[in-house]
């Protein structure tokens, strides 16, 4: 996966991370900088696949180049969002980048909605020749694409706790936020297996707008968290 605009490496000699770019090449860097950076980066990507829609309507980019750029500025956005989730790069696994992979491939013609129609960067480009979407609603579509993100950031962050013996999790809903109907059924306060909890932005009608998170914990704080035997937790510690 090409993630070229991140200007750091991790130092496997060192177990420690060195900028690669600029005054500071070579450099130690710490785990902080390399993840706010990251995240800032995400967030630069996210404005550059706006712009590359806003071209692509006015002609400045043919159908090609639009896909072309845009999916590589998805990939990016994907493969730094998993690089935050699981605390840098050397966490990131080739099972990992194949999940991530995967999750590409819906965004760009495999993924299907609720009601069977299909989405993703193929169609999307073909319903703008077809004069069948607005710049506005171009835009709107690519916002959604870039917050897509935090799927694999999502996944990655179930995979770095199963790791680590946080089997458990909890599921809540952020404040100061309105959810829907799904989420509020989704929510689980009482510890279960997170392979039982269904992951935000999944099945809910917030979509990548969700604003639900998970707590992740080991079987012990999930027994002083409520977790009963009845759950079927237990027997699958």
């Amino acid at each position: 996966m090409n993630l070229d605009a991140l200007p750091y490496a991790w130092d496997p000699n060192i177990q420690r991370f060195r900028w690669t770019n600029g005054a500071a090449a070579g450099k130690l860097a710490s785990e902080q900088a390399v993840l706010s950076l990251t995240s800032k980066l995400v967030d630069a990507e996210a404005s550059q696949l706006e712009q590359l829609g806003r071209d692509f309507f006015a002609g400045k980019l043919n159908a090609r180049e639009f896909q072309q750029q845009s999916g590589e500025a998805l990939r990016r956005i994907h493969g730094s969002s998993a690089i935050i989730a699981k605390r840098g790069p050397q966490n990131v696994t080739n099972e990992n980048w194949a999940q991530i992979t995967e999750i590409l491939k819906r965004q760009f013609y495999k993924g299907r909605s609720a009601d069977g129609r299909p989405y993703g960067l193929k169609h999307l480009t073909a319903e703008v020749e077809q004069g069948k979407v607005s710049e506005a609603q171009l835009i709107a579509r690519l916002r959604m694409y870039a917050k897509s993100g935090r799927l694999s950031g999502d996944l990655m962050q179930r995979r770095a706790a199963a790791e680590s013996g946080k089997l458990y999790a909890t599921r809540h809903l952020s404040p100061n936020h309105v959810h829907c109907a799904s989420c509020l059924a989704h929510q689980q306060l009482t510890p279960r297996l997170a392979s039982e909890i269904t992951p935000p932005a999944t099945n809910c009608e917030c979509r990548t707008n969700c604003k639900c998170y998970l707590l992740f914990m080991s079987l012990e704080d999930a027994i002083k968290g409520g977790l009963s035997v009845a759950s079927g937790g237990l027997s699958a510690a």
